[in-house]
Formats: structure tokens, C-alpha cells, sequence
């Protein structure tokens, strides 16, 4: 069984500023070289320097992921991040253009922390290097079962 609980977000300061465009990225799966070099040059502090994009190093794999984990506590302790006082759900609505660019979308997520026992989360877990690294992570992670995907 899952449990959905509130946890403490961290969010931009005033002092990095107010463009969030300049701050924010795609997921980590969406980001090819050329849009991270892009997204690096918007600002020091665009969430890409913590989310990635990057090919994994084959000699240490570990090693782009205690980069990004010290680099948001650098960011938690110069004040770029603020972790919240208390715990909250955090209410997302993302506005896009479709695939086609003929039209706009929208998606609507709630933001919790979910705790899944161990051998649900094996059975939901993606295939990518990120589902061993579902305990903290930069970006959402969606999952809608499909209709044959019984609990």
C-alpha cells in the first residue's frame, strides 16, 4: 500500500530572482546537449545544473549524482534554496504547446511524498538508472498504470 504524505519543498529565493524561465528545466530524459548548454547559459543556478541530462560515467555512475547532491546543499546553504518550514502538497498546473504547435495543453499534478512498500515499488519502478534513486529527486516522477496493471 502507498502512503501519500506532505513533505518540505525547497523553492527559489528572491535574491536568484524572479524569472522562473531563467530557473527551471525539462525532465532529466528530455534534455539533449545542445538545450542543457542553452538552459546553463540562462542562469548559474537554472535547475539543469542539478537535474542533468548527462551520459552516465561508465567508470563511476555514482558520481554525477553526488555532484548534483552537493550542489543542492551548496545552493541550500548560500541561501539560492529555501526548504519550507512546514510540511505542504504542492498544487502544479503546466501550460504547453501540443505536439503539432496547433494547440495548448495543460497538466495538473499534486506533489506529495509517496512511501511504496518494496515490492510495489519493484513492480513500478522505470527501467532507467533513475528508479534506483526514487528516495530524492529533482524532478517529478509520473506514473499512470495502464489498465492492466493491477496492484
Amino acid at each position: 500500500m502507498a502512503v501519500f504524505r506532505p513533505f518540505r519543498g525547497c523553492r527559489y529565493t528572491p535574491q536568484v530572482g524572479s524569472d522562473l524561465a531563467d530557473l527551471l528545466c525539462p525532465p532529466y530524459d528530455m534534455i539533449g546537449a545542445g538545450l542543457k548548454e542553452n538552459l546553463q547559459g540562462l542562469s548559474p543556478h537554472n535547475a539543469v545544473h542539478l537535474e542533468g541530462g548527462e551520459q552516465p560515467d561508465l567508470v563511476d555512475p555514482e558520481a554525477g549524482y553526488r555532484q548534483a547532491a552537493a550542489l543542492f546543499r551548496e545552493w541550500l546553504e548560500t541561501g539560492v534554496l529555501r526548504q519550507e518550514d512546514s510540511p505542504s502538497f504542492y498544487l502544479m498546473r503546466h501550460t504547453y504547446q501540443d505536439e503539432s504547435g496547433n494547440g495548448t495543453r495543460q497538466q495538473l499534478g499534486l506533489f506529495g511524498d509517496v512511501l511504496v512498500e518494496t515490492t510495489a515499488a519493484a513492480r513500478y519502478c522505470p527501467t532507467s538508472s533513475h528508479g534506483n534513486r526514487l528516495s530524492w529527486t529533482a524532478s517529478p516522477y509520473w506514473k499512470l498504470p495502464g489498465p492492466s496493471s493491477a496492484p
